[in-house]
């Protein structure tokens, strides 16, 4: 774990990705890259994702 991740509250924060027509999936991966894989390194409360379409 980093030092700062001590100062970090318990809340995971909130990550949604919107899908649509047309979208690049090159950049869509990296977001899910990101925050859609486990981060056991970074703590229990990392971030919560979800993908979001219409």
């Amino acid at each position: 774990m980093t030092e700062n991740s001590h100062k970090m509250t318990k809340l995971a924060s909130q990550v949604v990705v919107l899908a649509y027509d047309g979208l690049c999936t090159f950049e869509f991966g990296v977001a899910v890259e990101i925050f859609g894989l486990p981060r056991p390194e970074m703590g229990e409360h990392w971030y919560r994702f979800a993908v979001g379409c219409s």
